[in-house]
Parts: structure tokens; C-alpha cells; sequence
């Protein structure tokens, strides 16, 4: 139990970690971190929250394959109406993930898990802008409110994923025979 409950705590913490940093870096004027840097960032906690878990190449590939779905969602428009701006690159991070998570069994959840991860970073991103964006940027400034949005959608997403992740990320000695 404490095992499961600090790998998820180190994989929550992450996300928001990696939440503030690109939102801090969109907010400080450079649009192009929204494409850029999630994939990245969250690759990057995720890789240091569980070190043993994920191979080194684990935050590359979020990278890039978050750059790939952002570039997909702007070129190609295949967003399903009301879906947020967020769930197409989470699904291209996700099926990437999904090649270094090859272990019977347990790789296949990590796309599902993904998705409502996705979700939440997209319901918890607009539903803290509803609660607190207009008081934060009259007070702050817009950046405040930039930073606030990004931290508590990439909470949403590090709770979900974060609660699964003990699972899907088990040592590969842990697989049953």
C-alpha cells in the first residue's frame, strides 16, 4: 500500500510540476510551448516520478509523440465536436507510450486510461478557469490565470493516470505466470 500510494503521490506531483512549467512558459508569451512542451514535461516527471518502472526513453517519446498528435489536431481537424484541445495529443502520447509498455496483459489499459486522463486534464483545466481565471488575472494578470489552468488540468491528468499507473507499471517479475 505505501509503495502504490508514494508512486502515485511522485506521479501526481509530476504532472503538476510539468503543468506549472508549461504554463509558465505560455504564459511568459511563447504559444508555441502548448505544442512543444507537454509531452515533454509530463514524459519527463513521469520518467523521474517512476525511474524503475519506465525506460530512459520514455520521456522522448512522450515528447515527440505529443508534438506528432498537436500537429495532427492543427493540420488535420479530426477532433470529435466538444472534445478539448488536448485529447488528440494525449491519445498519440498514449499509443507511443503504448510500444514501451509492451508486457502482456497489462499495455493495452494504458490507452483507455489515457483517454479519461485526457479527460479530466480537460475538465479540470476549464472547470478551474470557470471557478478562478476572471479573480486570478484581475489580480495577477493573465499569466496567473495561465499557470492556475495548466497546473489543475495536469493534476487531473496526474490523478488518473497516476492511480492506475502501480498497475500498468508493475516490475516485470510481478507478471503473473
Amino acid at each position: 500500500m505505501r509503495t502504490w500510494l508514494s508512486l502515485t503521490a511522485r506521479w501526481t506531483v509530476a504532472a503538476v510540476l510539468a503543468g506549472l512549467g508549461v504554463g509558465l512558459v505560455d504564459a511568459a508569451g511563447l504559444a508555441a510551448a502548448v505544442v512543444l512542451l507537454p509531452g515533454l514535461a509530463l514524459g519527463l516527471g513521469q520518467r523521474l516520478a517512476a525511474p524503475r518502472r519506465l525506460p530512459p526513453i520514455w520521456t522522448l517519446f512522450s515528447g515527440l509523440a505529443w508534438i506528432a498528435g498537436a500537429l495532427l489536431d492543427t493540420v488535420v481537424e479530426i477532433r470529435p465536436p466538444g472534445a478539448g484541445a488536448w485529447l488528440i495529443p494525449t491519445a498519440t502520447m498514449a499509443i507511443w507510450q503504448l510500444f514501451l509498455l509492451n508486457r502482456p496483459g497489462r499495455a493495452w489499459p494504458w490507452l483507455p486510461v489515457s483517454m479519461l486522463g485526457a479527460f479530466a486534464l480537460q475538465t479540470s483545466a476549464q472547470g478551474a478557469c470557470l471557478l478562478a481565471c476572471a479573480p486570478l488575472a484581475a489580480a495577477f494578470g493573465p499569466g496567473a490565470a495561465t499557470v492556475w489552468t495548466f497546473a489543475v488540468g495536469f493534476l487531473g491528468y496526474g490523478i488518473v493516470t497516476g492511480a492506475a499507473l502501480p498497475w500498468l507499471a508493475r516490475p516485470a517479475d510481478a507478471t503473473p505466470r
